[in-house]
Formats: structure tokens, sequence, C-alpha cells
């Protein structure tokens, strides 16, 4: 016979692998990655992740995807996880930290305690670290001002037959990957199961598959919107603040700007000539104040260009090649003449005259003399009169023959062509030199190259090395004509003429292209000019920004495709198809058995699918005859209960492993009959797998150990105790008012054996104090002992009820028991302080073998009944 569970399972397995086929190359690789490892780590959402942005080739490099050889050959069953203890708890409530609380592997395990006895510290951590509908808030020991750093406990635990394993809890918001296998039920989850819908804790192998495959989408997803919003918020605060205007045609175009834009129109745009930069500057300034007297200022300015171009242009002409090797011919010719005149005083003239006879001063001389002879002393006879014993007209002493005859080589030697030559020569140069430059200062002409620096720095430049050349070549001249050196001559640079004029115009035209802006039409004209340059300008320092701008939204973009990739509506389609044919009806099937099993045909409720996400199936209780009305607000507490425990047990009942269930209170509140009913379910579940109930009913619990006994279940018990300062002090036994009969008795011979050993130790006044304690308890035993044997749980006190079952057993009760147990019982009542005693009385208790044999006698008088109780039956 061919199993349905397996032909379902390969059939979803396969189901999975062919739908695989059409899906994008990392999410095959995902499913490869679940199928491997069941489960998908951070490094493998990490490797994904990675996967999303490469290339279609490196895809095909690196991807590795599902293959046949990938999937498993058959189904094997799940390991199921048993929980082993609690310990080393720390900030729970007030939980005591030195306690650790053990659980049986197998069976049924109880955990009673009082209301505050600290149950509800050691559940709210199992709800946390395993799976709980219903996850509470674990908080510090609010009474105590030293708390630990942290909130943690150990908890041990097994996987299959792997035991011993270790998990420090630490309260965090997602269960433990192992222990969520173990399911926890308490009051709050009740509520959950009966008003909402619930996602189906466990899976037949497969359906998980689609569930884990969308939550490695969803992580991706994640990421990826994380990475968009960070590169969303990452967007440069210059597009959000323009510094450039709108309307412009660089603001029109940064506003069109996407991850397709083409950045060369704006590299065109931000490329301004010389002449748009000084546009620029001149429509900047001038528009920045007022027109008419900007327009006068133009017009000052360029009458100051054409001033210092004249300056210039007068420079230029009189240190011009021509200009000055005209001048420097004439030094060269008056230098010659110069020459020539004196080699030929020189011939005239002894050695021995005086100095400078010849010269300037001495012609001064003899044109002085001349005209004293001619007009006074020798009017009537020639100059020079030089005949001997003539007076000298100059020292009026007699001339000899030597003084005769130096008189007629003077007058030889002025009236020669040679001296009038280098005299005119001399006049010439003198008069040409006075039209040289005397020297060279910026003057005035300083500010209007000091304004043409900020408007024209080039033209100023230009300015500035012209009159430097010119005063450099000026100063040399100077020195060649002064020091007749012959050192070369500096070239003039070339003056800005062109380019001076020019600028004057520009300034009249934009002058008048200012008075023409008075009218407000050719003002807006003007400042739209102006923004436009000055966007373009101002674009050139953001186009490193822009092309980051450009890469981030390419980026977005890509991101936003892979986004829309990770989208998981066909994982869900998948995984609703998958619950449909695998999970629906099984845990349909199983949900009515366990309700029939609870109240049978009394309340008729299923279970139906309403709805999933991510391929996780949704279901929720109803009625069958009105699906719409909400079960809550009809079905009696206790009712509400089976129905949420009828629907926790079908759920699990869906696991491919049996795992540890725990209870919280399942029955709290609840009448005799639904108790009875729900602890009878509790312990036939504990026949194949772990069971933890914790509880604050001791009836319950009798109830829970009595069916575990007839129905040969495992049973153990745990006792939570406190004291004023801390809760959860584990017993392994229960509290004496919980203990049956045998567990009275074991604890009375070791109370009473405890007593011998201790006797040589204690005063007469303790041991009394102990002994009647003892009494007290081995009295309280025998009425037990009533109870449970003699009247074989017949008629017992916590009950509202008769139980005719064990009515037969009371005939073994004759007068021979009744005689034993009230001699027993008086004896009890003898040394027990339920009056006080007469003051001379002074009782003596027995010591502790006599203890020990009347708690012998109470186990013998149970014994004889147990037999006879076998011979009825």
């Amino acid at each position: 016979m061919v199993d349905t569970e397996e032909v379902n399972n390969n059939s979803v397995i396969r189901s999975i692998f062919e739908w695989s086929q059409s899906r994008p190359l990392w999410q095959r690789d995902a499913l490869r990655r679940i199928f491997q490892n069941i489960s998908v780590s951070e490094n493998d959402i990490s490797e994904l992740y990675a996967l999303l942005f490469l290339s279609a080739d490196e895809l095909d490099d690196q991807a590795k995807p599902l293959l046949e050889e990938h999937l498993p050959p058959d189904q094997a069953s799940g390991n199921s996880i048993f929980l082993e203890s609690i310990s080393q708890v720390k900030g729970v409530n007030n939980l005591a930290e030195d306690q650790e609380l053990q659980f049986a592997i197998s069976g049924l395990t109880v955990v009673y305690g009082d209301n505050g006895a600290g149950k509800s510290g050691y559940t709210r951590i199992l709800k946390n670290a395993c799976r709980a509908r219903h996850r509470a808030t674990v908080l510090p020991n609010v009474f105590n001002s030293n708390q630990p750093s942290g909130i943690t406990s150990l908890l041990k635990y097994s996987v299959g037959q792997d035991s011993g394993k270790e998990y420090v809890w630490q309260n965090l918001d997602t269960p433990h990957s192992e222990l969520s296998g173990i399911s926890v039920f308490d009051r709050e989850c009740a509520s959950v199961h009966i008003q909402k819908k619930n996602e189906v804790a466990y899976r037949p192998f497969g359906l998980d598959i689609p569930d884990t495959l969308a939550e490695v989408s969803k992580a991706l997803e994640t990421k990826l919107k994380e990475e968009k919003q960070t590169l969303e918020r990452s967007k440069n605060a210059v597009f959000q603040s323009f510094p450039w205007s709108e309307n412009t045609d660089v603001g029109k175009k940064i506003s069109t700007m996407n991850a397709n834009f083409d950045i060369e129109e704006i590299r065109l745009l931000s490329a301004l000539s010389s002449d748009e930069d000084t546009r620029l500057d001149y429509l900047t300034h001038s528009l920045s104040q007022d027109i008419s007297k900007a327009s006068r200022e133009l017009d000052n300015f360029s009458e100051n260009i054409e001033s210092l171009l004249r300056s210039i242009e007068n420079l230029s002409t009189k240190l011009d090649d021509d200009a000055i090797d005209n001048l420097v011919a004439l030094h060269g010719e008056a230098k010659k003449l110069k020459n020539a005149a004196e080699v030929t005083a020189n011939a005239f003239f002894p050695d021995d005259v005086l100095d400078g006879v010849g010269g300037n001063v001495w012609k001064e001389l003899w044109a002085s003399a001349k005209k004293y002879s001619e007009e006074v002393a020798y009017p009537d006879r020639g100059f020079p009169v030089s005949e001997i014993d003539e007076r000298c007209l100059l020292c009026q002493q007699p001339l000899d023959a030597i003084g005769s005859g130096n008189l007629t080589k003077f007058d030889e030697f002025v009236k020669g062509d040679i001296q009038d030559r280098a005299r005119n020569a001399k006049i010439n140069f003198d008069e040409a030199f006075q039209l040289f430059p005397a020297s060279i200062k910026l003057g005035a002409c300083w500010s209007t190259i000091k304004q043409l620096v900020v408007s024209y720095p080039e033209l100023a430049k230009q300015c500035m090395t012209f009159y430097a050349s010119a005063k450099v070549r000026r100063n040399c001249i100077v020195n060649v004509l002064s020091c007749e050196s012959d050192e070369a001559i500096f070239g003039l640079k070339e003056a800005p003429i062109d380019t001076l004029k020019a600028t004057s115009d520009k300034c009249r035209s934009n002058a008048q292209e200012l008075r023409e802006a008075l009218d407000a039409e050719k003002h807006a004209e003007l400042i739209g000019e102006k923004n436009e340059l000055q966007d373009r300008k101002t674009i050139k320092d953001y186009l490193d920004v822009i092309e980051e701008e450009i890469a981030r939204l390419k980026q977005i973009n890509v991101i936003s495709e892979k986004i829309t990739e990770t989208n998981t509506r066909s994982i869900t389609t998948l995984g609703n198809s998958i619950a449909d044919d695998v999970v629906t009806p099984h845990l349909r099937d199983s949900f009515l058995k366990e309700i029939i099993g609870f109240v049978g045909n009394r309340i008729r409720v299923e279970i139906k699918r309403s709805g999933g996400s991510y391929g996780s199936p949704e279901y929720k209780i109803s009625f069958l005859s009105d699906p719409r009305r909400d079960v809550s607000t009809v079905l009696s507490e206790g009712e509400q209960t089976c129905v949420a425990i009828a629907s926790f047990l079908a759920e699990q009942s869906t696991a491919n492993h049996k795992s540890a269930l725990i209870f919280d209170d399942p029955i709290s509140s609840l009448d005799h009959k639904w108790r009875s009913v729900v602890a009878k379910r509790l312990v036939q579940g504990a026949s194949d797998r772990q069971i933890i109930i914790f509880t604050h009913d001791l009836v319950f619990l009798n109830d829970l150990e009595d069916y575990a006994e007839r129905l040969g279940v495992s049973f153990e018990s745990r006792h939570l105790d406190r004291r004023p300062d801390i809760v959860g002090i584990v017993n392994d036994s229960l509290p004496w008012d919980g203990m049956k009969i045998k567990a009275r008795i074991d604890a009375l011979e070791k109370e009473a054996r405890e007593l011998g050993r201790e006797r040589h130790n204690l005063t007469e006044e303790k041991y009394k104090a102990c002994a009647r304690s003892f009494y007290s308890k081995l009295r309280t035993s025998w009425e037990r002992a009533l109870e449970e044997v003699g009247l074989s749980h017949t008629v017992m006190r916590h009950r509202d009820y008769i139980n005719p079952k064990g009515l037969k057993n009371i005939s073994a009760l004759d007068i021979v028991a009744c005689e034993v147990w009230s001699e027993n019982y008086g004896s009890c009542c003898d040394y027990v302080d339920a009056h006080d005693a007469s003051r001379g009385r002074n009782q003596t208790l027995p010591e502790p073998d006599a203890l020990t044999a009347d708690v012998q006698a109470l186990s013998n008088w149970i014994a004889d009944l147990k037999e006879k109780h076998k011979d009825i039956a």
C-alpha cells in the first residue's frame, strides 16, 4: 500500500522543483540552499544579495541553481525536540537564581505551584524561547533595585537522540531555531486560537520550503529597501535648494534629470567664453545698482579708457623704433662733430694754455673781447688787433711776438666751419631730446588700470606690461645716451591700442544699452540674460555632483527592479496551492477527531482555511451552521477551552515530529467535567510525546496522576515554592496536601529516620515539637488513606460528585479494618496539638522507632485492603 503522506510530499517537492525552472537564477540558488541546509543563514542572505546585482554572464558563472540532483531521495521523519531543564535564571521576575527545574524526557511532567510561586516566570521564559501564539513580556524583579545586567537563563534540551544541548536564552524577539519546535499553550493562546486566524505551526516537509523562500525574499527585499532608502536619503542637498533658476536652460535641463540623463549637454552649457564671462560681470554689476548711475559710470569709464589710450599712444609714438633711431642718430652726429671740433682746437692752441681754451665758456669770452675791440678799444680797426706792442684786449698788457701769434690763431679757430657744425648738431639733438619722455609715470591712468583689473584683467595686464616695458626702454635709452653705453636697447611691448579702443566703444555701447534698459521689457531681458549666464557659470562647479546624482539614480533604478524580483506573490500562490492539497484536509480531519473526543457532537464546529501570506496558510474556528458567528461569543468558557485545545492538538498532528508540548494552567476555572476530559486527553497525548503541564490546581494534578496510572503513562511531578523575597524554589515532591498516600508514607518514613539520626542532638522540648508535627501529618495521612483506599475514591472531599466505579471496593472495609483505622487514628490524635494540654500532664511522646512502626502500621493497613480489592475484582 502506498503511503499517502509520502505521495503528497513527493508531489510537493516535484511541484516546487518544476515551479523553480522559470524563476530568476538567484531564487533557484536560494532553493538549492534551502533543500540542502533546511534553513538559510545570514551568510547565505549576503551571498544571494550579491547575486542580485550580477550580470547575466556573471550569474551563469556564479549561481548554483536547484537541480534534480539536489532533491531529497525520500522523506525522513523530522527530529523531535525535548526539554530537559531550565536553570541559571537571572533577572526574570523574582525567580530564584540557584534553582534547576527538570523535566522527564518522556511521559508527563506536572509542575505544581500556588499562585505567586513562580510558575508564570518559568512559562514566560518558555513562551519566548519556544513557540507560542502569545509571547509574554519578561520583566525583571521590580522589587529588587540591584538587578543583574541582563535577563537570561540556561535551557537544556534534546534533538532526537542528541541530548544535553544547551541554549542561553537572552529574552530575544524571536524563538530559538530548534526550541521553536516545542509549542506552548496557555489561556492567552487559547484566545488566539478561538478568536483569530492562525498560521499552522508545523507542516509536512516541502510546505515549509515556500515559507522559507518567502522569508529569504522578504529578507532580500528588506535589505534592498534599506539600501534604496539610504540612497534616497543621500540625495545631495543642492538638488533640494537649487543654486540655479528653474527657468533658465540649465534649470530646465536639471529638472528633467533621471538615470538616463546626458551630462554632456550640461558640460557644453557650462563652458563660458571669456567674452561671456565679461558680459556676466558687467550685467551683474550694472543690474545690481541704479541703471542711470551705472550708465554714467560706463560713460566715465569709457572716457578714462580713451585718456589711457592717448597716453599709451603718445608713449608708443615717442618710444617707437623710428623715434629712438632718430634720437640716437642725432646724438651720434653731435658727438662726432664735437670730437672733430676738439681735434681742431688742439691743432690751434699750444699745450701750455689754460684748461677750457676753445671751449664754450672761452668762446663767450672771445666773443665779448671781439665786441669790446670793435665797439670800444679799436672801433676803426679789424679784429683782432695783434701787432706787437699793441695792448691785449683781455689782459691790457703790450703784446709780444707769442701773444700776437696766439691772437691770430684764436681768431682763425673761431672763424673755422667745424665749430658751427658741431654747435648746430648739438642744438638739433637737444631739440629732439626735449620730445623724449622726461619720466614715465602712470598718474591718473593708474586708477583706470585698476578699474580694468576688475572687468578686463587681461587688458589691464597688457597695459601694465606696456608701461613697464616703456619705462625700462626709456631708462635704457637714457643710460645709452648719457653713459655712452653700447648695451642693447630694450624693446617696447606691443601697445593694446585696438583693444583699448574696442573696450571704450563697448563701454559706451553698454551705457547706451543701460539707458535703453530703463524700459521694463528691456530690463527684464537683461536680467534673463544675466541669469542664463550666471547659471551656466554656476553649474560648472556642480558637474561632479551631477555625475554622482546620475549614478545614484541609476543605482536606485537597479534596486527598484530587484525589489520587484523579490515579490512573494508567486511564492504565496505556490504555498497556498500546496497547503490546500496537503495541510488543510489533514488539519480538518485531525480537528474533527479532537473536538469529538472532547465534546462529542454537542458543539458542531470546524476548522477552515481562511487565507494566508507568503505561503503560510491561516485557519479559523467557525460554526458549521453559521460560519459568520463569532465562536467566542457563543461557547461557554469550558467549551472554548476544549475547542482551543482541540485546535492546538490538531495543529501538532500536521508536524512530522513529536516535540514537547507545554501547557500553562490549561483548565483554569473549569468545572470537574471539563477538567476530567482535558486531563484524560493530555495524559493520552503523553503516551507518545513529552508533555509538561504547569498548574496551581491540586485536583487537576490528582486527575492527571490518576489517568496516568490507569493508562500506564510515565508521571513525574515538581513543586514550586516561595519565600517572602524569592519564588520558584524547586522541590521534586509535591506539597503535603498534594501528595497521594503512597508519597506521604515515603515522606513520613524519611522524616522518622531523620529524627532517629538527630535524636541525640535534640532537646526534649525540641523533639516533642518535631514528634507532634510528625503525628499531625500521620493523622492526615490516615484520613487520606481512608479516602483513597478505604473508600476507593468513591467519595472525595474535593469532588462535587460520587464516583461509583470503586463502590464495590468499599466492602473490603470490614470491622477489623475499621477498628485498626480508628485505633491508629486515635493514637495520632493523642499526640497532636489540636487542644491545649493540661499544665500538669507533661506528656511523653514516642521515640523514633515507635514513629517508624506507626508509619508501617498505615502501610500495612493499605496493603491489606488492596489485597482484598483484588479478591473482590
